[in-house]
């Protein structure tokens, strides 16, 4: 009985592990850039329903700047996963939303283009 008591005990020892991991800083960053992005495109679309013909350069001055952080909120989702002695959960999730984000953003400018030349 003493001998199973003592060989859980020490499988629960053995299963224990202690980690210097860390979240991911980067990864964090790029995931807050993605959520500004997608916000700065709702924001922007609802601003152009509500404007209407009235709001180009306002939307277009908004839709770049937003366009331009996630393209860099990419770059830093890319590097957040080669960083090293992190848990890789949120570097993989910020890189995944980048690139949603960064499908919606480019498929709303090929719809505007498509329309002006249409």
């Amino acid at each position: 009985m003493r001998d199973r008591q003592k060989n859980q005990i020490g499988n629960r020892r053995r299963s224990v592990k202690f980690t210097n991991k860390k979240q991911s800083k980067l990864g964090v960053i790029s995931l807050v850039f993605s959520i500004l992005s997608i916000t700065g495109l709702f924001h922007g679309l609802r601003m152009a329903f509500r404007m209407g013909e009235n709001s180009g350069r306002l939307f277009g001055s908004i839709g770049m700047f937003a366009f331009l952080l996630e393209i860099v909120a990419f770059m830093i989702g890319i590097r957040s996963l080669k960083e090293e002695e992190v848990f890789r959960g949120i570097p993989k999730a910020s890189v995944v939303v980048s690139v949603i984000i960064l499908l919606l953003w480019i498929a709303l400018y090929g719809f505007g283009i498509y329309v002006t030349w249409n």
